[in-house]
């Protein structure tokens, strides 16, 4: 089966929908009846590290080299949907699928091409309940949850969890971080003193340390920067609680699954698909109830049976989104796809 797998973001940069291109790509990458090219706009002058091809040096915007390397795939799986690279799919009516991440806005002529470009598609997959809600042609359109690295994140062989808070993700306001620091607030009127550390980068972070300075929070607050993944995870092994504070309605959010995987209790804002990412793990409050936030944090700092019970469902909640498991169900979507192919070859003669 010669795939290829189109991602306009993919390694070295970094971001969920990178890392699940490059979760996804190693696992299809085992598979012995697949032959795998990856295809993606993102730039690398090293050496590639993988054991499969990666073509670097297409122009998404040179239509006839996205017609060429089209033409010469033999079945395609869209990650998202990148317009520059999948038109050519539809024009050609090649076997292939799209995996759906983010919300799409089907107004206008950008919203005339989604449609046509999804109503061509074999198969559509929605990261989470949240994204197919949203989309057209829901009678070939699955769910298939987001996987998390499952060889990075997990459990250490020792409990030692000196912090309490741990914020996790790009500083900026809709990702709600300085919510974090607004609960922390209210929670010291309680006199419930709590640590919190902040990884990321973005504009936000000149809001969070002004926030922090002004309300005298340096002896409790970490703002800490961006970080590698290996260093998250050692991050969050050593934290109480994962904070997910998103104002928005998050499509998913593997890093809830990172937090379970390490350990860690997570509380989220209820809108979108982040609530299928925390599962039975963690608790959820309004979108932006910065006093909700507080009183979860709360009632978890509070009861330690709490904590452990909510603790107790990872292990269960967690299968279906380990690499291996993910890999299996686009494995399957992967010889549809070259049973339309065939399907289609066979018409053709």
């Amino acid at each position: 089966m010669k795939l290829l797998f189109a991602c306009y973001l993919f390694w070295p940069r970094i971001g969920g929908t990178e890392t699940f291109a490059h979760i996804l790509a190693q696992e299809l990458s085992k598979k012995e009846k697949i032959s795998l090219s990856v295809l993606t706009a993102t730039p690398y002058e090293g050496e590639e590290p993988f054991p499969y091809r990666v073509i670097r040096t297409i122009n998404p915007y040179n239509p006839f080299s996205v017609f060429l390397v089209t033409l010469n795939a033999g079945i395609i799986l869209y990650n998202h949907l990148p317009i520059k690279l999948c038109w050519a799919s539809a024009l050609l009516n090649k076997p292939y699928g799209i995996i759906i991440h983010r919300y799409l806005s089907f107004k206008g002529i950008k919203g005339i091409f989604y449609k046509w470009i999804l109503k061509k598609a074999k198969i559509i997959v929605g990261v989470s309940q949240a994204i197919v809600d949203h989309l057209p042609y829901k009678a070939k359109t699955i769910i298939i949850p987001n996987p998390y690295d499952d060889s990075l994140f997990s459990l250490p062989k020792e409990e030692n969890r000196p912090q309490d808070i741990l914020f996790v993700g790009r500083m900026v306001s809709e990702k709600g971080p300085i919510d974090v620091l607004k609960a922390l607030m209210l929670l010291k009127q309680e006199k419930i003193d709590l640590t919190a550390s902040f990884v990321g980068y973005g504009p936000e972070e000149v809001n969070l340390r002004a926030f922090v300075k002004a309300n005298d929070l340096e002896q409790w607050v970490d703002i800490l920067g961006p970080k590698t993944q290996q260093e998250v995870a050692d991050l969050m092994k050593k934290h109480k609680i994962l904070v997910v504070p998103s104002l928005w309605n998050e499509p998913f959010g593997i890093v809830a699954l990172e937090g379970i995987a390490s350990g860690c209790v997570v509380i989220g804002s209820e809108g979108g698909g982040l609530k299928d990412a925390i599962g039975p793990c963690g608790l959820t409050y309004p979108n932006g109830d910065v006093y909700q936030l507080a009183s979860k944090i709360k009632e978890v700092i509070k009861n330690p049976e709490l904590f452990h019970s909510l603790r107790m469902h990872a292990k269960e909640h967690l299968k279906k989104h380990t690499k291996q498991a993910c890999g299996e169900k686009y494995y399957n979507i992967v010889k549809m796809l070259h049973c339309c192919d065939r399907s289609s070859s066979c018409r053709r003669q």
